[in-house]
């Protein structure tokens, strides 16, 4: 079996090359299943965080990001998708004003997804965990995460580290995977980690029958 992740978008504010990335990868590798690993949008405009008054209204960025989306339904038109930090965010804004869950859309209406992409908080295809990976920070991670969980797990969420980590047990050998990003690290949206050392690593990861691989573009 062959997985292809989705790593980090953020959308509106994906790289530029980064759906003629996932389309080369799909054609190299015609992968049997996809996993978005979470943060398919941003949600700059509902953070609860400092926001730039420059940017996007909440309505305006969202139908920015369904615009910028529809590239990748048209590339994965089934996905199993993970649920995030950044895409729960306008939902989490409603939960503080008060708002029941009754009167709110699900994600999938909202970013206008095909009926085949399915949100979970976690996702197990062929015995691998994959998870968003919030609760976990730095350059041990996604190694934390396989230990948290005495699982294979391939993570997104830290976009500053990427690559595999393996622990090997006494009765068995696990590994974490952390897949990187597909952000534009020159998007206003990100301004705020300009000075920080640790650029974001674009790429994402591919698991070839059981395999884990990170695949930088344009590496």
């Amino acid at each position: 079996m062959i997985i292809l992740t989705v790593s980090d978008l953020h959308c509106p504010w994906q790289h530029p090359d980064a759906f003629d990335f996932l389309a080369d990868l799909a054609r190299r590798y015609k992968p049997d299943k996809v996993v978005v690993l979470g943060d398919e949008i941003d949600a700059q405009a509902f953070s609860r965080f400092p926001r730039n008054p420059d940017m996007h209204s909440p309505g305006h960025e969202i139908d920015a990001a369904r615009q910028a989306l529809r590239p990748l339904y048209r590339l994965f038109p089934r996905a199993q998708v993970c649920e995030s930090n950044h895409t729960i965010r306008p939902w989490r804004r409603a939960s503080e004003a008060g708002m029941p869950g009754v009167l709110l859309q699900d994600v999938r209406r909202v970013l206008d997804a095909p009926r085949a992409w399915r949100w979970s908080t976690r996702v197990t295809v062929g015995g691998i965990l994959f998870l968003h990976g919030d609760g976990f920070s730095g350059q041990n991670a996604a190694a934390n995460a396989a230990l948290r969980h005495r699982s294979r797990v391939v993570i997104g969420h830290i976009h500053s580290f990427a690559g595999i980590q393996y622990l090997q047990g006494w009765n068995d050998r696990i590994w974490g995977v952390n897949a990187g990003c597909l952000i534009d690290p020159n998007a206003s949206a990100f301004s705020y980690g300009k000075l920080l050392a640790n650029r974001p690593v674009i790429g994402t990861a591919v698991i070839c029958d059981g395999v884990p691989q990170f695949v930088p573009m344009g590496g």
